[in-house]
């Protein structure tokens, strides 16, 4: 019988869990909500864009330094829900894959799908809403 064994995690990656995670620390106490922290390291113009290539992540999310990131993250509150009157109403079909991965991701955030998705437009708006 064989037995697995996890894979050591490279120099390169650690160095670089561990800028994100002082980079996490250092910001931490300027967030009030969960979301907008996690958005500053993981959004797709967060830090960790910048600081991992794309085929580092799944290295990377094996880190004691992402567990403590997702700490840091999880130990604010979430945002309260807000009532607003939608200006517009956008209708967009997507594919099963890609719905699952917004769906998988507004439950870990504790948020809906419509608001992860309105989260992530705003953030990449040129102009501040």
């Amino acid at each position: 019988m064989t037995v697995k064994t996890k894979a050591p995690i490279s120099p390169t990656i650690q160095t670089k869990a561990r800028q994100l995670l002082e980079f996490t620390q250092k910001i931490a106490g300027t967030y009030s909500y969960s979301t907008n922290l996690f958005n500053a390291v993981f959004s797709p113009s967060g830090k960790a864009k910048d600081v991992l290539r794309d085929d580092e992540f799944d290295a990377f999310f094996k880190t004691k330094e992402y567990k403590a990131i997702r700490k840091l993250i999880d130990n604010l509150p979430r945002p309260p829900v807000q009532d607003y009157v939608a200006d517009g109403i956008v209708s967009l079909r997507l594919p099963k894959s890609v719905y699952s991965a917004l769906q998988k991701e507004a439950d870990s955030e504790g948020v809906s799908v419509e608001q992860l998705c309105l989260s992530k437009l705003v953030a990449q708006l040129r102009e501040p809403v």
